[in-house]
């Protein structure tokens, strides 16, 4: 007996231990809370029907008038009610990422088919299934169930009349809440579940007494809520269930029998259940264009937020859907009827409310000829104003309930308190919204029903914890982009739907895709158009797709599509004044100006700086694999081209001698690797920019720090004061720019112009026009950021995919190997422009190279002038006319990779390019460095950088990949230039010649 009165006294001691442990979460930080009881926390009178829940809320309410957020239990289980306004709206708008989930009523593993339902799904399957179910009650959908529910209420208002007639006394006394009940019920069994059943004259009816089982909860059921919520282990444990397997049995064979009849029977009524077919079969999308009939249905309704518009691709099971259609029947069942009770009621106390009611009803039947449909019943005010002010007395919801699902800080519980409150992962909160609708502070006599609150006159006096400016904004937002994202469907074109404000960049923003991925999507997504629409985040862009389309638009006419969309000069001159971003006749007279600076006899003269730099490239990695005591060593390809494209740089344009293998950090590559380098952020600002111009003048935002500008425009003034002063002529760019200041860069007739390799693109007549114009200090500089931009970045990216191919092709590169010994033998070691021409299977090898990982995924030009692009394909009955200002884009990324225009395309195959198959080469699908006019000015000195780097490196070294090397090839998606996933790490080792 003592034993067992120690176990007793220990068991005792322990549990008040534990319970003083829990009970003290809120205390100890200074949240006020109100008396706990052990065990039942502040659940007591609830659990012994001594007080109801909504009464227990609105005493914790009312307590605390002082308080932010106060802590209640739910028996051991903690939770903070939320008093203030603001931090309501932080909690379940802004930040509402920690707060996505309810609290479990079921546990998964007892009740499956009710715990899989949208208000128990939680984090992604939650979004995922909310985005599935959202097209399924948009105004156009619902607009389709109103006769439905017009027939229900016939048959309710039948049998009301008949027990009237039979009362014979004119008048009998109904229990608004079964009348209410049987009513919702009728109108899920045939909007739901497409069943006719008629509840007031068969009113024991299977379908009528399995509902009120599943939707009535007694206080068993509320019991096992709160303690599946408070200790899911013990309902797991005991497995205590909230629905008798006869209820759930009931449900699973209606939703599955319906669903095989009209499977069967090729039936379709515009009912819930065909919703949910149409969600499994993945066809049930939130259609913007038909948003236009999703207009506001009442003050109390709420809009979708862009996560419900979301398109969703996964497949859910039978189980699923069912769980929803059961969510549907209890949530109407009991919420409808309830709230369709209390307002019988108010109108009921408040006779002179109904009578005015009842005169607007009237004048809407004898207006409409007793027809009641959905735009109808919209224009019934004060029908809507009484709705709205039953809603606000009698909320369905007295606690809107939130799990969090990451840690968050709440801030000070009130104005003393000394430091701020964190609930932690997997604690509830609640918002009181009973408690808030009957506070006097938003609601002036708050018990008082009043639908005059919801007046139009009236209505900006209700604080929406959203204001209304926000509710405006977004409607405008709303309004604004339905209009901009409709630029081409209402034309006929077609497209991928946009999500707002990023329009189609969405997966490329969030690095869920390469950009080069998201336009292949929409490539072979529409194979019979010659164009589609794409969106730039708000920015239409068409992506023209039609080969001779192509063509028209870069040669022919040219005129209508000078421009690239470019940065203004508001947002960055050193950007905005280059060649690449300039317009109209600056771009022309610029590309005249500097066409002569390309040609093959000034880059003849460079060719020795780039063969001094690529000898100190040798000699680097040499010594490292001398250092190494290795055959071979691993090399960061993209690092080692980069320092040579970075030296070379130095050396062609800036006459610096730079030697970025040995000294790493030289000053030159840090700034050159920032200038280059376009970041995450970089490249959405671009877009971002270019899309939205107003954004970069009005935040005057700078590409380029004051630290890299102030660099590059005292390199190049001083090199150019210093030359000046001393005489200094070095055939450079520096040089080449100085003399187009003065005027004396003329493009000449150039003996020794032959094309540097196939890819080469040809100066058109604009860049061949002697222009005489003054350029400032600024436009100079400007150029040689560009030139230092692409040599750095494009080019160093070719001669990364050239190595990483020739690696994995042992085949080709032995192949190129002989050529080159054969060369280097021929010419006595000499490497000139005019000898390197003489590689043939080389310039095969780089145009395979520049098909296959094309430096610019797309082109880009915008519109100068109205352009008819014709019918966007065979069955389309207008032109479609792009505006002045619009831009277009070829995909260049995907049409060097149509099997259409090259066989096999992703096969690495130089062949391709051999004299005896490149008349098989549609002459407008290959555009390594663009087409028409406003093609790669500098196409020749890149190619010829890049087979210096490719003869000098095989010449001493052989290479293989790494066990890291990504195989088969795939883009990372994290980077928005062309990298490999895992890096571009290949094995080095010195050839023996």
């Amino acid at each position: 007996m003592i034993v067992f009165l120690l176990w007793v006294v220990v068991l005792v001691a322990a549990l008040a231990l534990y319970y003083r442990q829990i009970y003290s979460r809120f205390s100890k930080y200074g949240v006020k809370q109100k008396e706990i009881i052990p065990f039942f926390g502040n659940m007591l009178k609830i659990t012994l029907r001594m007080e109801h829940f909504a009464d227990n809320i609105d005493s914790m309410y009312n307590d605390f008038p002082d308080e932010r957020f106060v802590g209640r239990f739910e028996f051991s289980k903690p939770a903070i009610l939320i008093r203030d306004l603001e931090l309501i709206k932080k909690i379940t708008i802004k930040d509402f990422e920690h707060f996505l989930d309810h609290r479990g009523f079921v546990d998964d593993k007892v009740e499956p088919l009710f715990a899989r339902n949208l208000f128990s799904l939680k984090g992604q399957e939650w979004k995922d299934m909310r985005s599935t179910l959202s097209p399924a009650f948009t105004s156009s959908k619902i607009k389709q169930m109103v006769p439905f529910m017009e027939e229900v209420g016939e048959m309710m208002i039948r049998a009301v009349k008949k027990n009237i007639e039979n009362s014979k006394v004119g008048q009998i006394e109904i229990d608004v809440k079964d009348l209410t009940s049987r009513y919702s019920n009728d109108v899920i069994a045939s909007c739901a579940f497409g069943l006719k059943v008629d509840s007031h004259t068969t009113e024991d009816n299977e379908f009528y007494e399995m509902g009120k089982k599943a939707s009535t909860f007694k206080f068993k059921q509320m019991l096992l809520f709160f303690l599946n919520s408070a200790l899911p282990f013990v309902a797991r444990l005991f497995n205590l269930k909230l629905f008798s397997k006869e209820t759930t049995n009931f449900f699973v064979d209606l939703v599955q029998g319906t669903m095989k009849e009209r499977e069967d029977k090729k039936i379709i009524r515009p009912d819930m259940i065909h919703l949910l077919m149409e969600a499994k079969k993945g066809k049930l999308t939130y259609d913007v264009a038909n948003g236009k009939s999703d207009s506001n249905v009442g003050f109390s309704t709420v809009e979708e937020s862009d996560l419900g518009q979301k398109p969703v691709t996964r497949v859910w099971s039978d189980s699923d859907l069912i769980a929803q259609a059961v969510m549907f029947f209890i949530t109407a069942f009991e919420t409808i009827s309830t709230v369709a009770s209390f307002t019988l009621y108010e109108l009921a106390v408040n006779p002179d409310v109904q009578e005015k009611l009842l005169k607007e009803v009237k004048e809407h039947n004898a207006k409409f000829g007793g027809k009641l449909d959905f735009t109808s019943i919209q224009n019934l005010t004060y029908l809507d104003m009484v709705v709205s002010e039953v809603l606000r007395l009698w909320p369905p919801a007295i606690v809107l309930d939130r799990v969090c699902n990451k840690d968050y800080n709440l801030g000070k519980p009130n104005s003393k308190a000394t430091q701020d409150f964190f609930v932690r992962k997997g604690e509830l909160v609640g918002v009181p919204v009973m408690s808030i609708h009957r506070d006097p502070q938003y609601f002036q006599n708050p018990t008082k029903f009043d639908p005059e609150r919801f007046s139009e006159e009236n209505r900006h006096l209700i604080d929406m914890i959203l204001e209304i400016w926000v509710v405006v904004l977004f409607v405008a937002a709303v309004l604004y982009y339905r209009q901009v994202y409709s630029r081409f469907t209402r034309f006929g074109v077609k497209q991928q739907t946009p999500f707002p404000f990023l329009g189609n960049m969405l997966r490329v923003t969030l690095r869920l895709e390469h950009l080069s991925d998201t336009m292949n999507s929409m490539y072979k997504q529409f194979p019979e158009e010659r164009f589609i629409g794409r969106f730039d985040f708000i920015k239409p862009c068409l992506f023209v797709r039609d080969i001779e389309l192509i063509k028209k638009i870069t040669i022919k006419d040219f005129e209508h599509f000078v421009d690239r969309s470019g940065f203004s000069i508001e947002v960055d001159s050193l950007f905005s004044r280059n060649l690449f971003s300039l317009k109209g006749q600056e771009w022309k007279d610029m590309r005249s100006t500097l066409s002569p600076a390309f040609t093959s006899s000034k880059i003849k003269q460079m060719v020795p700086f780039m063969e001094e730099v690529g000898e100190m490239m040798i000699q680097a990695v040499k010594n490292k694999i001398k250092n190494s005591g290795n055959e071979w060593i691993e090399i960061d390809c993209k690092d080692l081209t980069t320092r040579y494209t970075n030296d070379v740089i130095a050396s062609c344009a800036f006459g610096i001698k730079v030697d970025s293998h040995t000294d790493v950090d030289n000053e030159f590559y840090k700034i050159g690797k920032i200038v280059s380098t376009f970041r995450s952020r970089d490249i959405i600002l671009f877009l971002l920019y270019s899309a939205a111009p107003f954004l970069g003048k009005f935040f005057k935002v700078e590409l380029l720090s004051t630290k890299t500008r102030n660099f590059f425009i005292d390199l190049v003034l001083s090199t150019m004061k210093q030359r000046e002063t001393h005489n200094i002529i070095r055939p450079d760019m520096i040089h080449l720019l100085m003399e187009a200041k003065k005027g004396r860069l003329n493009h000449e007739k150039d003996v020794i112009n032959a094309d540097v390799g196939f890819a080469t693109v040809e100066e058109s007549e604009v860049g061949q026009n002697n222009k005489q114009r003054s350029w400032s200090d600024t436009d100079l500089i400007a150029q040689a950021v560009l030139f230092f931009i692409a040599a750095f970045e494009v080019v160093s990216t070719a001669m990364t995919f050239t190595l990483t191919e020739l690696a994995l092709h042992p085949e080709v590169k032995e192949k190129l190997v002989r050529e080159i010994k054969e060369h280097d033998e021929k010419y006595g070691g000499k490497l000139d422009l005019h000898s390197i021409q003489t590689l043939t299977y080389l310039d095969m090898v780089i145009s395979e190279v520049l098909r296959l990982w094309v430096p610019t995924v797309l082109i880009e030009r915008m519109c100068v002038k109205d352009y008819n692009m014709g019918k966007p394909n065979r069955e389309a009955t207008e032109d479609f006319i792009l505006r002045k200002g619009e831009s277009l884009q070829i995909p260049t990324w995907c049409i060097h990779r149509d099997p259409q225009f090259f066989p096999n395309p992703t096969k690495f195959d130089p062949e391709r390019f051999s004299k005896e198959n490149r008349h098989l080469i549609h002459p407008i699908a290959y555009m390594p460095f663009g087409l028409g006019p406003r093609n790669c000015i500098g196409s020749r000195f890149a190619l010829c950088e890049l087979k210096v780097l490719v003869y000098q490196i095989l010449l001493n070294f052989d290479l293989s990949p790494t066990k890291n090397t990504c195989i088969p090839a795939r883009l990372n998606k994290n980077s928005f230039h062309l990298r490999l996933e895992g890096g571009h790490a290949l094995k080095f080792r010195s050839r023996q010649i």
